[in-house]
């Protein structure tokens, strides 16, 4: 350290011997290196973003409403968005208590619906809170923890009133965060008729 001076001309059979020592160590490297390590288990997850498809909604031969992530409207959006890969499709990135996502519904008929939304929240976090608005009705909910951000678990929310048959918008906006980072990876929610 600090050298200036280079001494190797005046020694020649020192670096000719730490030359030798040196390609020895490499080549006993070289012979005794581990192969790269590796994770065992599936590829790392591929997620892409991809922009929303909108589009209004009309009921299933069951009379339920399935409002799928992918076919929501995304209001103040603050980084949330759209995503897929083989394992998920989902809204993520859901940070802000000021996202709104949503749904047209066409020809809803009046009556009483149970409100289910798909979601997952990976553990450590817990606690985020949400409301879902149909018109003047409204429901809170919470979200349950879930072994990972890909297995997704389903929330019975309540009963919401329909008092009279139309085009309805739905909609789900976080009122808590999870441990005060995010609301939920968003699935799908689903409308279904009470007997």
């Amino acid at each position: 350290i600090g050298e200036n001076k280079n001494v190797a001309a005046e020694n020649p059979e020192v670096v000719q011997r730490l030359q030798a020592l040196g390609e020895a160590m490499n080549a006993e490297i070289q012979a005794n290196k581990r192969p790269a390590g590796r994770i065992p288990g599936a590829a790392p997850e591929k997620i892409v973003p991809k922009p929303l498809q909108p589009k209004a909604l009309t009921a299933n031969d069951r009379g339920e409403f399935v409002c799928l992530a992918l076919n929501a409207r995304i209001a103040n959006a603050k980084g949330a968005r759209y995503v897929e890969s083989k394992l998920r499709k989902n809204i993520g990135s859901w940070h802000s208590l000021e996202t709104v996502v949503n749904w047209q519904l066409t020809a809803v008929p009046a009556g009483r619906y149970r409100v289910f939304v798909r979601h997952a929240l990976a553990k450590p976090l817990s606690g985020s809170e949400f409301q879902v608005t149909l018109g003047e009705a409204k429901l809170r909910g919470k979200t349950r923890t879930t072994a990972t951000w890909l297995k997704y678990t389903e929330s019975d929310v309540g009963v919401l009133d329909v008092p009279q048959a139309g085009d309805q918008t739905i909609s789900i906006q976080g009122v808590k965060l999870a441990s005060k980072r995010c609301v939920m990876n968003l699935h799908s929610l689903r409308l279904v008729p009470v007997r």
